[in-house]
């Protein structure tokens, strides 16, 4: 393959970062290694503090103005739509009033007669920003929830959440990342009718294999995934470095994008330092470029969504025999 000589090139490197990787916290493990069965819920977004993103909008470069739908925003990378939208200084929400959470201006939608959507012309992993809305509100209006939802590449809605400001017009943050990759992100009021004011936006464009996508988070850095034909790839985390991760049964593995159609990947497997391939729809196949050979990662028989371990049972279709690695 192509990408083999690049490979090989840097297997010294992912030697060198072995001793690195064996000080990753395991404490957690123990936890998992009692898991039996695949979780019944996935969990596709996950509440994050403040981060920094790969793009950010803090609205100072429009000044005070009116915003027209479809107004590019973070960059570029991003267009928000919507009605009764503009930049201030300042905005009334009921009892108090809404200031920026940095610089001078925020935006804001004041009694919108429907949505304010933000789309991404690159999916994103990651998303937050700082919110407020109506608070201690009275007569005709009462106190609404901001209600976001979250759409992939397909339009296939993968979590929302509903939340109410409660400050004292300090906007409130509201961060995710998400299992797959976000393309929309609707807000709606559950009146209907309530306002919203926003600042200091932070989106993070997917760069993470698509392998990966459709991962669920597990608390305490674990992950499960199972892929779209109902295959299990099993439980892991992600270290430090998030090109490496900690499969609870194949042991430390150093990702490569493989880049192409499949969603493929390349892993650099220290427990047998070799190079392995796969992807969505071939694993638990995966190619070993030491023994130029296609091999079928046996499950563990006795948990579902685990697989072989201590040892590793492979059955290698060039031999035609089981082997551990």
């Amino acid at each position: 393959m192509n990408g083999w000589l690049e490979l090989e090139e840097k297997q010294s490197f992912f030697l060198d970062c072995l001793r690195a990787a064996m000080f990753y916290p395991l404490g957690a493990l123990a936890l998992l290694l009692s898991l039996k069965a695949p979780p019944a819920n996935g969990q596709q977004v996950t509440p994050v503090p403040p981060f920094v993103g790969t793009y950010s909008e803090t609205w100072e470069e429009f000044g005070v103005t009116s915003i027209p739908s479809g107004t590019s925003i973070l960059g570029g990378i991003a267009t928000i739509s919507g009605d009764h939208m503009v930049t201030a200084t300042s905005f009334r929400m009921c009892s108090v009033i809404g200031v920026p959470s940095d610089g001078s201006v925020l935006m804001d939608s004041d009694r919108p007669t429907g949505p304010l959507t933000i789309s991404f012309s690159q999916p994103v992993s990651a998303f937050g920003a700082y919110w407020g809305s109506g608070v201690g509100c009275c007569c005709t209006y009462d106190d609404a929830p901001s209600i976001l939802t979250f759409r992939d590449a397909a339009d296939n809605i993968i979590g929302t959440d509903s939340f109410y400001y409660a400050g004292d017009g300090t906007l409130m943050w509201r961060g995710y990342r998400f299992g797959t990759p976000v393309k929309t992100i609707t807000r709606t009021a559950g009146d209907g009718r309530e306002g919203v004011a926003m600042d200091g936006l932070q989106a993070t464009v997917d760069t993470h294999p698509a392998f990966f996508n459709g991962e669920t988070a597990l608390g305490g850095g674990f992950y499960y995934l199972q892929f779209a034909n109902g295959t299990p790839f099993g439980y892991y985390s992600y270290l430090p470095d998030q090109n490496f991760i900690y499969h609870i049964d194949l042991g430390f593995e150093y990702l490569f994008d493989a880049n192409n159609a499949n969603h493929g990947i390349y892993f650099y497997d220290f427990a047998s330092n070799s190079f392995f391939y796969t992807s969505p729809s071939t694993f638990p196949y995966l190619y070993d470029f030491s023994l130029n050979a296609w091999l079928y990662c046996l499950p563990d028989a006795n948990n579902p969504g685990r697989y072989s371990h201590n040892p590793r049972w492979f059955y290698n279709f060039a031999t035609g025999q089981w082997i551990n690695l």
